[in-house]
């Protein structure tokens, strides 16, 4: 029993010291415990204490950034009631209204007018409903001119709620004056663009246009819609493609700021169009190139007109030069011809003295030869000069031509075909004879020397006309006068003519032919003989496509032919007065007189000539000089026909045309010898003069 009971004391001892120990365990961990969770709590203070500051920094400074920004801030509730403002924005409604808004004020009391309340509503309702948007007004303000950006935005809480707007207002009134006078800028340029007198485009770096006004478009031929998107080589000539790239890449690599030059361009309708550009190179705002602004001016009408002014200087360069070797020629003439004519007729009267067959009649043969070719040479410096006399004569080219074609298919050659195409009905021309043989000849020579082998020459006449004020024909740069012409044409099938030598190929004594085989005056007289006759001449050529000369003579009226009076019979009893300055002349002439039966008298002065026409009581015939040293022949004549009524004359002269006559022609009626002459021209004219008039 007390075992039992001591047992249980002893059950009971160690349950109440496991208890106090188990309280004890506890107490100490629920210590713990709450060290700990005192701790959590006293860092999660902490760190609420570090967040709210954080907050509050960022409060401040979000309040700050907003009371500092540049421009007006302030939100409102649903009610449109105010939340908060910066500064600005209430000393913007203290300048508008007089006072400030208070906080929870509804801000629709800054509105005094019915329209501009609504429409903030309505702004506001935006912004409630969940939209972010700009808007542009006009500040309700003491400066009426102030325009002002407002952005709205919804403010939501954390659920995602709108509670209300927030409004940044900020001033726009430099922005839109600058957006103002861009505007009118642009419009000053649209207009002065568009009604340029010149031409005006944007050029982009790769040389295409990417806008071109109206003028433009004229100057070239296009509607502006379809130049746009062009490239500028698109309508340049050929010859000036490299204009305008070069022009490009040099503005680039030097930032060249404006240029001018001149180029030639080809219109739509394929007419060369001339313009002055001036192109300056457009950078952006940080120095980059954009586009180049170009002014075209056409200057076509001037470049037409230097080109026709030119041609005019080379004209008359050109008739300067001629007029200097007309000189030159004409003051030789008169002497060599005078020698000439000594030597041709001593010769022809000393050949029926010589032998068939004797060494003395060829050498008077072969200086008969030279000196007929040395007088060819004087006619032909004289022609190409325009002074030699002529005497024109009216004529039908194709009966001239017609006549002419034996000789002209006899120089041309077997293995060349000579066709001849004459017109109908041709109109009559005046020309010397003489002068239509010489180019007739020429043409046919050189159509002939430019044909290797067998070929063809072409010889065709017709009439045409050239009407006043039409694109009419041009002839060495200048244009045909209106009027009515005959046309002579001939065409070879030849080699044809470069372009260098084409524009040289009147010049006196340019040739390409070999030493010895031209004398470079065949073009130039022909040249000289239609300018002296009124016409044009022109040639058409390119190599290896032959060539065509073209010659226009003026029409006429048809004249009744003169009559044609039997010379070949001498007048034995004619009393002749001869009257020459040159010893040599003289003699000569006297001489062959005397050989043809004639009674010559001779004086080598106007004054001996009057006295022996005063002692003579018949005179049938004077044979002067023109230019003598005492008065004229002309003058000469004058005072013996006063003293033998009725006296025949025949001048002669070895000087050029226009000291002789009027332009160059002979005074209607007039016998002229012009020397050097040969021994039957000399007798031909002595007879036919003196030959009756029914004869």
């Amino acid at each position: 029993m007390r075992i039992e009971f001591a047992s249980a004391l002893t059950w009971l001892w160690f349950s109440a010291g496991g208890v106090l120990v188990l309280m004890l365990a506890w107490n100490l961990s629920l210590r713990r415990m709450v060290q700990q969770r005192t701790d959590e709590l006293r860092r999660e203070l902490t760190s609420r204490q570090a967040v709210e500051a954080e907050l509050r920094t960022k409060q401040d400074n979000l309040l700050a950034l907003i009371e500092n920004a540049d421009g007006s801030i302030w939100s409102v509730d649903a009610e449109y009631r105010l939340i908060t403002a910066n500064s600005a924005f209430q000393r913007n409604v203290q300048d508008a209204f007089g006072r400030e808004l208070a906080v929870g004020e509804n801000v629709l009391e800054c509105a005094d007018a019915a329209p501009l309340r609504a429409a903030w509503c309505t702004y506001y309702d935006r912004a409630l409903s969940g939209e972010h948007f700009t808007i542009e007004a006009p500040r309700q303000a003491i400066t009426p001119h102030e325009w002002v950006e407002y952005r709205f935005s919804p403010i939501r809480d954390q659920a995602g709620h709108i509670t209300g707007a927030t409004v940044f207002g900020r001033s726009i009134t430099e922005r839109r004056r600058a957006e103002q006078e861009l505007r009118e800028s642009e419009e000053r340029f649209r207009l002065a663009f568009e009604n340029a007198s010149d031409g005006v485009c944007l050029v982009g770096l790769d040389g295409r246009l990417l806008r071109v006004n109206a003028r433009m478009g004229e100057i070239f031929g296009y509607d502006r819609q379809a130049m746009e998107g062009m490239s500028v080589n698109d309508f340049t000539h050929p010859d000036y493609q490299n204009v305008s790239p070069q022009f490009i890449r040099r503005a680039i690599e030097t930032e060249s700021v404006r240029e001018e030059f001149e180029k030639c361009y080809v219109h739509r309708d394929g007419h060369l169009v001339w313009g002055r550009v001036s192109s300056s190179l457009i950078h952006d705002a940080q120095g980059e190139p954009l586009y180049f602004i170009s002014y075209v001016q056409d200057i076509t009408a001037r470049r037409e007109a230097e080109q026709e002014r030119a041609a005019w200087q080379a004209q008359l360069l050109e008739a300067q030069h001629m007029e200097n070797i007309g000189r030159l020629a004409g003051g030789v003439a008169h002497d060599f011809n005078n020698l000439l004519a000594v030597t041709l007729m001593r010769t022809e009267m000393s050949l029926p003295l010589t032998s068939e067959e004797s060494s003395l009649r060829r050498n008077l043969l072969a200086i008969q030869a030279a000196t007929q070719r040395s007088a060819e040479l004087v006619r032909q410096l004289l022609g190409f000069a325009r002074k030699q006399v002529i005497a024109p004569k009216v004529l039908n080219l194709n009966l001239v031509l017609a006549a002419m074609l034996p000789r002209l298919r006899q120089l041309a050659g077997a293995a060349i075909e000579l066709v001849w195409r004459p017109g109908a009905d041709l109109w009559p021309v005046k020309i010397d004879p003489s002068q239509l043989d010489q180019i007739l000849i020429d043409l046919t020579r050189n159509a002939r020397d430019a044909i290797t082998g067998e070929g063809a020459i072409t010889l065709t006449t017709q009439n045409i006309t050239v009407s006043a004020g039409a694109q009419g024909l041009r002839a060495r740069g200048m244009s045909v006068a209106p009027g009515d012409y005959v046309a002579l044409t001939m065409i070879d099938n030849g080699e044809g003519i470069r372009a260098e030598v084409l524009a040289r190929i009147f010049e006196p004594f340019f040739t390409t032919k070999e030493i010895g085989k031209g004398s470079g005056l065949g073009l130039a007289m022909i040249d000289g003989i239609i300018q002296q006759n009124h016409g044009y001449i022109a040639v058409d050529s390119q190599p290896g496509q032959g060539a065509a000369f073209h010659i226009y003579l003026p029409r006429v009226q048809a004249m009744p032919p003169e009559n044609v009076v039997d010379a070949s019979v001498p007048h034995p009893a004619a009393t002749i007065l001869l009257v020459e300055d040159d010893p040599g002349v003289l003699e000569m002439a006297q001489d062959v007189l005397t050989h043809l039966g004639y009674r010559p008298l001779v004086a080598s002065t106007p004054t001996e000539a009057l006295r022996l026409a005063a002692q003579t009581p018949r005179l049938d015939l004077l044979m002067t000089d023109v230019i003598m040293p005492e008065m004229s022949g002309q003058a000469l004549a004058v005072q013996i026909a006063a003293i033998h009524p009725g006296v025949k004359q025949v001048f002669m002269s070895g000087y050029p045309a226009d000291t002789i006559a009027l332009h160059g022609e002979l005074l209607p009626g007039t016998r002229f010898l012009q020397k050097p002459f040969s021994l039957r021209d000399f007798s031909t004219i002595v007879a036919t003069v003196l030959a009756p008039a029914d004869a």
